[in-house]
């Protein structure tokens, strides 16, 4: 009965991706495009639902105008990198279709909940870059936006050779050792990267990865 019960589940999947991808290419072929409502007031900004999902499922959110002060700490914002890639990617915007680039789609599927909404604030979306208005005032209150948000999600962008987690915990060794030496030099002058007895500075391969890591654009936003 259970191997029924699998193939059944099966098919119901396919049939689903089946029927997304007909909806998305009937969508872009109906030129059914995403079209922004009136500008934002200075005090106001949209803040992007993301609908859950499953990982193959088409992005899908909707967009909802807020005042920034009345919607401070319900949503999350996401720091991110535009990138200068021309390859755009077609996502659902309140059913139509939104071209976003290729950087911020890998971040909504990674950051999409699969059984929950989940609210964010991604300039690219929430602000009409097309509305030059519209962007001049909400561009100078992005701080704002950034500071009531109830916290701020760093995209660095995809780990495909997957130097994140070592990267990271080198860099919590090496702060964790530096610690260790500030208290028990007595909160002196010491250079401990000089000493054999530092865990983390004699292998080459990991700072390796870290350069990789720390060469990626979003720290050259700045």
């Amino acid at each position: 009965m259970k191997y029924v019960n699998r193939f059944l589940q099966k098919v119901v999947e396919l049939f689903r991706s089946v029927r997304q991808h007909i909806e998305k290419a009937l969508a872009i072929w109906l030129h059914k495009d995403y079209k922004y409502g009136s500008s934002l007031s200075p005090g106001s900004i949209r803040v992007l639902g993301l609908l859950p999902g499953k990982i193959r499922d088409p992005i899908r959110c909707t967009l909802q105008t807020r005042i920034l002060d009345e919607a401070e700490d319900s949503y999350e914002a996401i720091s991110y990198c535009w990138g200068l890639e021309p390859e755009l990617v077609t996502i659902f915007c309140d059913s139509r279709c939104l071209s976003i680039s290729r950087n911020l789609f890998d971040a909504l599927c990674q950051l999409r909940d699969p059984k929950r909404l989940r609210y964010l604030w991604a300039d690219a979306i929430c602000i009409n870059q097309r509305d030059e208005i519209e962007k001049g005032h909400q561009v100078k209150r992005m701080g704002s936006v950034y500071e009531k948000a109830s916290r701020v999600i760093a995209w660095l962008g995809r780990d495909d050779d997957s130097l994140a987690d070592d990267c990271f915990a080198l860099i919590r060794e090496t702060v964790d050792y530096l610690d260790e030496q500030y208290v028990s030099s007595g909160h002196g002058y010491f250079a401990p990267l000089d000493r054999a007895s530092c865990p983390t500075s004699t292998n080459q391969k990991r700072w390796d990865g870290v350069r990789v890591f720390l060469n990626m654009s979003w720290f050259e936003r700045a």
